[in-house]
């Protein structure tokens, strides 16, 4: 049985709570990711945050239902957008996030990601960011090997 770390990316790209949403945003962009762990100063993963945030921050008003939403007032929206930027990560993260370790069978990852929807996970060892894994590293390992 193959495990999560034979298979990880360890990329320990992250951000912390105090980081801007500006400052996530250019992390998103320069690194082509849809999210990365918000980690505390010894490492410890605190929080998630994505694209999905970024949007609804944005958004917050939104209306699923119907699938689209109106912009009254652009003014107000170009003044929030650009006041947005300048908040911090921890507003907008999510807390306590979904992690596996290592040395969590990969199984445990495809019934996370096809249950929750999530596209990544952080990889933690004690409680320590160690890597992401997610839907490209699984298919990756469906198609190389057939199995998991």
């Amino acid at each position: 049985m193959k495990l999560v770390k034979d298979i990880m990316t360890r990329d320990i790209t992250s951000v912390t709570p105090d980081n801007t949403m500006r400052h996530f945003a250019r992390v998103l962009a320069n690194h082509r990711f849809h999210g990365v762990p918000v980690v505390d100063i010894e490492g410890k993963v605190v929080g998630f945050i994505s694209d999905k945030d970024l949007v609804k921050s944005e958004f917050p008003h939104y209306d699923r239902g119907n699938g689209y939403f109106l912009i009254r007032d652009f003014a107000g929206m170009a003044k929030r957008l650009s006041s947005v930027g300048n908040q911090k990560v921890e507003d907008f993260m999510t807390i306590n996030p979904v992690c596996v370790t290592e040395n969590d069978p990969i199984i445990d990852v495809v019934k996370i990601i096809l249950e929750q929807g999530f596209k990544v996970l952080p990889v933690t060892r004690d409680g320590i960011l160690v890597g992401v894994v997610g839907r490209a590293e699984v298919c990756n390992e469906l198609l190389d090997s057939g199995t998991l």
